[in-house]
């Protein structure tokens, strides 16, 4: 049985990482370029559909040969083609749906007793009366024990 604890303890992050500052730094750059990316293909497209003129995103039409009715004309493509995916997809499902009948999902399983818990033979009592009530556990070896895995 889960033993509670006060909500102070609940709300405090339990593990803590030493990440690399210079990592986060490049992961943090990359993560702003690809937003600068989506919102500059947002607005590449948006132009095109409401004839915004912004010189940056028609620089690229020119330089790519590209006028606002060809973009509309793959918008509508795209657009077609997803709705034909969407109404297969859904068909494909009512069939299922119809041959089958209404799948019952599984219901997830109560919470573990400490009966059923040492069943397994994973874990000996005295580790398991240790993980329960202590707060801080630090082990130096593997409590678990698996005679299949070596």
């Amino acid at each position: 049985m889960v033993k509670s604890r006060s909500r102070q303890q609940r709300d405090q992050m339990i593990i803590r990482t030493k990440k690399n500052p210079l990592l986060e730094a490049i992961l943090h750059l990359f993560s702003f370029l690809l937003w600068i990316y989506v919102i500059y293909a947002l607005l590449f497209f948006i132009s095109s559909i409401i004839y915004l003129p912004i010189d940056i995103i028609n620089v690229v039409k020119l330089i790519l040969n590209l006028r606002n009715g060809d973009i509309i004309d793959f918008l509508q493509f795209v657009g077609t083609f997803t709705l034909i995916i969407t109404g297969l997809l859904y068909g494909w499902a009512l069939y299922n749906k119809l041959r089958y009948g209404r799948l019952n999902r599984r219901k997830y399983p109560g919470p573990a007793t400490k009966e059923s818990m040492l069943a397994l033979n994973y874990i000996d009592e005295k580790t398991y009366d240790l993980l329960q009530d202590a707060k801080d556990i630090t082990f130096e070896t593997n409590p678990i024990q698996d005679d299949k895995v070596k």
